[in-house]
């Protein structure tokens, strides 16, 4: 290939990247019109890559791209930002969670099972329980007090 187009072949390259950086830092990866654009590249490397490239056919390439970057840059802020709003809601709805009759009535069943269970251990040990939880408490609760008392 002459070296008058290598040289404009690689600052293409170049062109090239930072377009695709600026799709990536966009999020415009996924738009169709984008796809579009990294397909022509891959026509060009093709054509440039054979023997004697066709010149009318690597400069009709590159006039579809940049073409296809004027559609993606003419497309109104407002609307992308309406999508991105769009996408942003879908999102908060997705993480709503929802209560079915399911967990309702485990819940249910499971408080009433707890009820019994404790109405069944108390009427077996009786009132002395309370008493003894009350000593328990008192002496948990006023140890660290009583430390310090001791060590002044």
């Amino acid at each position: 290939m002459p070296k008058p187009i290598l040289d404009v072949y690689l600052e293409y390259i170049d062109w090239n990247k930072n377009c695709d950086s600026f799709f990536k830092k966009s999020g415009w990866m996924s738009i169709p019109r984008v796809k579009d654009f990294i397909r022509l590249r891959k026509h060009v490397r093709k054509e440039v890559s054979k023997r004697k490239p066709n010149l009318q056919l690597l400069l009709a390439k590159v006039q579809e791209q940049v073409s296809i970057l004027q559609s993606i840059i003419e497309v109104p802020l407002v609307t992308r930002k309406k999508r991105m709003v769009a996408k942003s809601v879908q999102v908060k709805r997705k993480a709503k969670p929802s209560i079915s009759v399911h967990k309702i009535a485990f819940i249910t069943v499971y408080l009433v099972a707890c009820a019994l269970l404790d109405w069944f251990v108390f009427s077996i040990v009786g009132l002395l329980v309370i008493g003894l939880i009350g000593a328990e408490a008192t002496i948990l609760f006023s140890a660290p007090k009583l430390l310090e008392w001791l060590r002044q």
